[in-house]
């Protein structure tokens, strides 16, 4: 609501309802006839209206620049939004291959142990049934022995003259046996000739790092 004239005018004592262009200030009806005379004037009433119709004008540029301005922070705001919600799908997807990733490695790592200990079970099979075979080759010959050594203490000299061709031929046959019986055990310990080598899971875990890398690149790329 336009606001009416208030103030007087200090020369003449009267409204100053006029505008002088010229002076830039606002005139009473007497001061036309003197100080300012042949001035452009009009009623301040409209010149109030033009002023105001060209302040809001002169607007239009900060109008457009304030509908830019909002349109912008809209757009990151919008972006924001989109790297939020990129970033939950990537992290999801992150969790997800390496938990695809560590099962694999987990069924790699339980198929190798299962191999280690059919490998060794295997080896500790051979190596029990050579003992067996050892021991009764140990008993064997502690039998002999032990049957010489108290034939030779409690025989008669002419019990032990008829024996003596026989025993002998036992010992001969026995250390026959014993000459080409195989001694060393018959398995190595070193488990690695069937296994894969410290540098062959190092190899494995190294192609799954690369999996790991390739993986979170390519998570990169959809941000």
């Amino acid at each position: 609501m336009k606001n009416p004239a208030t103030s007087t005018c200090k020369k003449h004592k009267e409204e100053m309802k006029l505008y002088c262009f010229e002076c830039e200030q606002l005139i009473c009806q007497d001061c036309t006839l003197v100080d300012h005379a042949g001035h452009n004037f009009n009623f301040m009433g409209d010149v109030a209206d033009a002023f105001r119709k060209e302040a809001l004008s002169s607007l239009l540029p900060l109008q457009e620049a304030h509908a830019n301005v909002t349109a912008a922070i809209a757009s990151v705001e919008g972006r924001e939004k989109d790297i939020r919600d990129q970033g939950v799908d990537t992290a999801l997807t992150i969790s997800q291959s390496f938990q695809d990733l560590h099962s694999i490695l987990d069924n790699h790592e339980q198929v190798l142990l299962t191999k280690a200990q059919e490998v060794v079970k295997k080896k500790l099979c051979i190596l029990d049934s050579q003992k067996e075979d050892l021991q009764l080759v140990l008993t064997t010959l502690t039998s002999l022995m032990v049957f010489i050594e108290k034939t030779a203490e409690n025989a008669s000299d002419e019990e032990f003259i008829s024996m003596k061709q026989q025993l002998i031929s036992w010992v001969q046959e026995i250390s026959q046996k014993y000459k080409y019986l195989e001694l060393a055990p018959a398995e190595v310990a070193n488990i690695g000739r069937v296994m894969p080598q410290a540098d062959s899971l190092r190899e494995l875990c190294q192609k799954q790092s690369a999996v790991y890398t390739s993986v979170v690149d390519a998570s990169k790329c959809q941000i």
